[in-house]
């Protein structure tokens, strides 16, 4: 087959895209200066690292729904130890 030929008015040695050959920004309509497409670069690169990926925080055994609810308290030979929280 051919290589795709590029559309007029693209610009097919900006279309090559970042250092891994994928696409980072793609112009659909219009025709932006090399200053406007440098100024949307930087607002998205700073739009993408102001979200950091949070993982979520652990639920520590005092926080526990189920240790906090458990059944009803039986007296009796080794109550004390069943009163407690397990470690």
């Amino acid at each position: 087959m051919s290589e795709p030929r590029p559309r007029p008015g693209s610009h097919p040695e900006r279309a090559k895209g970042g250092e891994d050959g994928v696409l980072l920004v793609r112009v659909v309509r219009g025709g932006p200066t090399p200053e406007e497409l440098a100024a949307l670069t930087v607002v998205v690169a700073a739009l993408a690292q102001r979200r950091p990926h949070r993982r979520p925080t652990p639920v520590g055994t005092w926080a526990s729904f189920g240790d906090a609810h458990r059944t009803a308290l039986r007296p009796g030979p080794g109550g004390w130890r069943a009163s407690g929280r397990f470690a």
